[in-house]
Order: structure tokens, then sequence, then C-alpha cells
């Protein structure tokens, strides 16, 4: 990477570092640095893109902002972004989030369950087998799946 590259990184960097660190409500890079135990100085070049900043202390900043490295460094992981979840999709999670917690287990165990035997099912009907696709849509049968669960 040539230098005019390595500048203009750091500067990108710096402008995500120095959003992420106001969002987290830190209005100043003194008070953020010092919170996290760096020469405010030092943290102030980080954030105007004069100097860069090894592994270890992104790893301490990100931690202090709770974001990802990639958030970190402004990249998008996975690239385009996370797929949005659908209402359903959404209204799992919001279900699981309010279960209580001995319960959690067995909603996972038939969510994983029913997955496995939607998978058999496509496999079965590649192989056009009426009776088997009659056994899969009846609810009092229970699908053997080999890598499935105990």
């Amino acid at each position: 990477m040539d230098e005019t590259t390595k500048r203009s990184t750091r500067k990108e960097i710096g402008k995500h570092l120095q959003v992420l660190r106001k969002k987290a409500g830190f209005s100043s890079a003194k008070a953020f640095a010092e919170k996290i135990g760096f020469n405010p100085n030092t943290y102030t070049q980080y954030e105007q893109g004069i100097s860069g900043f090894n592994y270890e202390q992104a790893w301490e900043m990100a931690d202090a902002l709770q974001c990802s490295l990639d958030e970190l460094g402004g990249r998008e992981w996975p690239p385009g972004g996370t797929p949005e979840l659908s209402a359903d999709e959404r209204g799992l999670v919001d279900s699981y989030r309010r279960m209580d917690d001995d319960d959690k287990p067995a909603f996972m165990t038939t969510a994983r369950g029913l997955a496995y035997a939607g998978e058999a099912k496509k496999e079965v009907k590649g192989a056009d087998a009426p009776v088997a696709d009659e056994a899969m849509s009846d609810p009092t049968v229970q699908p053997t799946i080999s890598r499935g669960f105990n």
C-alpha cells in the first residue's frame, strides 16, 4: 500500500472512530482516551488520521465502544450488510427473547427439528416418493434424520 493510500485509510478510520466515540456518549477525545488509558494526544492523532494504531489498541477501543473491529474501521461485514429479517423471522426472535430460560432449549429443539424435517422433505420430494410426502405432511409422524439432534 503506498503512503497516499495509507494516509487516506487512516483518515477514514479516524472519522469512524470519532463517530463511534460520540455515539458511545464521549463528547471529547480526551475523555475517551483517559477512560481507556490512552495518551489523549496520541488518541487525537488516531481520530485525525495522523497516526495509525495496532491491533491490540483497536481491540481495546472496539471493546470500550461496544463495536466490532470491522465497525471501528468503517468496514461493512458481511459485504452488502446483513439481510433484513422478515416479519415472521422477527416474530420468532421476539418470541424466543420473551421466553423463560428454561423453555428456550425445547424451543430450539423444536425449531431445529422442523428445519431438518423441511430439508428431508425437500430431499424426499426430489426422489418422487408420494408415500413419504404424505408421511411428512402428517403431524403425528416423527421424522428420523441421521444428522439431527438427540
